[in-house]
């Protein structure tokens, strides 16, 4: 799940290269309509996630997320589904 257009530009240059990697051994992807890449878009990014999931394991690392969505929004969403 891609949550915009301009998410790659707004990561690290450093991680590029990576995300580069995995968006090139994806199977499947989805990307949403959004262009700029905000809270907005991550959240609604977690809520279509968490609707197309059959079993959801959450892990944890908040030291090393890159997301802007607090994680406890996104155990929220999940637990109220």
């Amino acid at each position: 799940m891609i949550p915009a257009k301009e998410y790659r530009d707004g990561l690290p240059g450093e991680c590029h290269a990576a995300y580069d990697e995995l968006l090139g051994r994806a199977v499947r992807t989805r990307r949403l309509d959004f262009v700029e890449s905000t809270a907005e878009s991550h959240v609604t990014a977690s809520a279509r996630m968490l609707d197309d999931a059959e079993v959801l394991f959450a892990v944890w690392a908040p030291l090393i997320t890159t997301t802007r969505v607090p994680a406890r929004a996104s155990l929220a969403m999940a637990a109220a589904r």
